[in-house]
Order: C-alpha cells, then structure tokens, then sequence
C-alpha cells in the first residue's frame, strides 16, 4: 500500500506502508539518525518521543528484536527507513522489526528516499511531519 511522508515546508516523499505496520497516521517532530547499528534504542529512547525517526543506513531491522526491548514501549511516533526484511539473523533476535511495529502500532514507511529526505531537514531547525495514506495533506500541518 501506498503511504507518504508530508513535511511542514510542502514537501512529500512516497514510499510503502509496511504491511503489518500501523496504517493511522503519524504525526511529530521529524529527526534523522544515521548509524548502522543501535535502531531499538533510538524507536525506545524517551528522548524521542513523538518524533518520526528517518534511518538513513539502507537495511533496518536484521538483527531483529530482542525480549528485553520486545517489551520496551516504543517512543516514536514513525519511522522512515529504506528496507526492511520480515526475517532476522542475530541469535539474541527474538522479534523482526515487523512484529514490533505490528505490536506498538508505529507507522512505519519503507522504499523512501531517505537521504533526499534528510537532505531537505538537516539544515532547518525543527520541522513538523506527516506520515499518512493520502498523496496530498493541504495546510494540515501549517
């Protein structure tokens, strides 16, 4: 399913709505993170709460979930990311990505261009953001 990502400046970015991820709408402050590793701290971490988190390494989610952040209470109120697979290869890797997403009902959009995207956010202070299903979201965040 189609779904994009609408900034406050006018901008979207299409991408896909994860299958088992939550199809409502997701609003918030809208940040980047550019690691490899270290994706379950930054959806936990209190620090980002509300925000839609865009990952800018290429593949998210391959080591999977473990028991304890399983449980953890997601922050975010998003994510963006490139790719994502259903599967995980770690051995401590209890949950993929996707079952997290599914059970905390975080919208999560794969195939954007993120470094298009980060491109367009790195240099403003703050800017709000939309994920949602509709192409187009007209003065919704102004």
């Amino acid at each position: 399913m189609k779904g994009y990502l609408h900034l406050e400046n006018g901008e979207s970015f299409e991408g896909n709505f994860f299958e088992n991820s939550s199809s409502r709408a997701g609003e918030g402050e809208i940040v980047f993170y550019t690691g490899m590793t270290g994706y379950q701290d930054v959806i936990t971490d209190p620090s980002n709460k509300n925000q839609i988190i865009v990952f800018t390494y290429p593949l998210i989610g391959n080591c999977g979930i473990n028991e304890l952040e399983f449980n953890t209470k997601p922050q975010v109120a998003g994510i963006i990311l490139y790719e994502t697979k259903d599967t995980h290869s770690h051995y401590d890797g209890k949950y993929s990505l996707n079952q997290y997403v599914k059970k905390w009902n975080i919208p999560l959009l794969s195939h954007v261009d993120t470094r298009a995207v980060v491109k367009r956010i790195r240099d403003r202070k703050t800017e709000k953001a939309i994920i949602s299903q509709q192409p187009a979201l007209a003065g919704v965040l102004n």
